[in-house]
């Protein structure tokens, strides 16, 4: 997919293969007649609410800190990023992986009956959102 359309992807969610017993599942349900579609679960309005409901939640000062911190040091030629990243990645996390980590943080919030993200909602979401499409690491190889 062209890098342009990759982001508007938030993030990346690995899934890994089912289990046995889940593929046999798979085969057997998708093996007959043609399955029926599943019904939606939300019409276009309510998702447009819940949609504004996350917008709308506040974001404390040290949470957007954490999420700009935490995308700056991913970045080679940021002051805050660690010598192996200064070694190996090429570009790092930008502006919009910032936003997508507070976003996704407020919506973690909400789900979990909190009015306001925490550092720790950051933490959680971080690695699916960071892996997508963020860094662009260069291997150097050594010679002997």
């Amino acid at each position: 997919m062209p890098e342009a359309q990759l982001d508007r992807f938030m993030m990346e969610i690995h899934i890994d293969y089912p289990s046995p017993q889940q593929e046999e599942e798979i085969v057997a349900r998708t093996s007959g007649r043609t399955a029926p579609l599943p019904k939606p679960s939300l019409d276009r309005q309510a998702f447009l609410e819940l949609r504004d409901l996350v917008w709308a939640v506040p974001v404390p000062q040290n949470v957007s800190v954490y999420a700009v911190r935490l995308c700056g040091a991913s970045r080679p030629n940021d002051t805050r990023a660690i010598q192996y990243v200064k070694d190996y990645v090429e570009w790092g996390a930008g502006p919009r992986r910032s936003q997508n980590l507070t976003r996704a943080a407020k919506a973690r919030a909400l789900l979990d009956g909190r009015t306001a993200p925490t550092i720790e909602d950051v933490r959680a979401v971080a690695l699916p959102i960071l892996r997508h499409r963020s860094f662009r690491i260069t291997v150097r190889w050594a010679m002997a």
